[in-house]
């Protein structure tokens, strides 16, 4: 449920400004402690990873084609969205791993790369191939 609205649930629950976002307009805060969500979309994103496994949804090809250039968290998202909606979708990325500046800048504590490796792995399955060129 959560990858129907949010491509990268690992990605935005630990980079994103939650704080300013969200928790600061949470109702909940009126009266105690705002609704850490931030935290709770990175627990639900890296648990389900952990332990659920994914089937490839039945995609109907439209023979449209789609070039994809950057595999940073937008990038990867764009993917898989075209590919959900059945277009082949090529990414060319020119680092030699996916995630964008987000996997070469920050501290492998905020943001680690599997989640950026995992939805590459994912837009694959559903029949989009990525390169890195």
């Amino acid at each position: 449920m959560l990858l129907t609205d949010n491509a990268l649930p690992a990605t935005t629950g630990r980079v994103c400004p939650q704080e300013v976002q969200c928790e600061g307009l949470c109702v909940r805060g009126k009266k105690g402690e705002p609704v850490a969500i931030g935290w709770l979309e990175r627990f639900v994103a890296d648990w389900a990873a952990a332990n659920l496994t994914f089937e490839a949804p039945k995609i109907t090809p439209t023979g449209k084609n789609v070039a994809v250039v950057g595999a940073g968290p937008g990038g990867l998202t764009v993917a898989g969205e075209l590919a959900r909606l059945g277009h082949g979708v090529h990414v060319f990325e020119a680092l030699h791993d996916t995630g964008g500046v987000r996997a070469t800048a920050s501290p492998s504590s905020a943001c680690p790369s599997a989640s950026s490796t995992r939805r590459s792995r994912t837009c694959a399955a559903w029949g989009s191939p990525s390169s890195a060129t």
